[in-house]
């Protein structure tokens, strides 16, 4: 099935690793969002966060949904929880 092939590719090239530029301050103040949701923090379903190298991890279901979406706009934030502008 063309779909499968295509879907098979897309999880082989979309990752759910971000590499961050640098530590955040205090790791405790990072937020992420996808498509405007906020991801908790949450190594089963959510994000996860390593110190060294810096990178946030999508996990599980939140990884799920920007595989099946690659187009779905990830942000990180340092410090404010609030919803970023678009």
């Amino acid at each position: 099935d063309l779909n499968a092939a295509f879907q098979q590719i897309v999880n082989g090239v979309v990752s759910c690793d971000f590499a961050l530029a640098q530590a955040p301050p205090d790791p405790n103040q990072l937020f992420v969002w996808l498509d405007g949701a906020q991801v908790p923090l949450d190594a089963a379903q959510g994000y996860s966060y390593s110190a060294g190298p810096p990178t946030i991890t999508l996990n599980g279901a939140t990884c799920d949904a920007l595989k099946a979406n690659p187009t779905k706009k990830v942000q990180i934030i340092y410090g404010c929880p609030n919803a970023p502008i678009f």
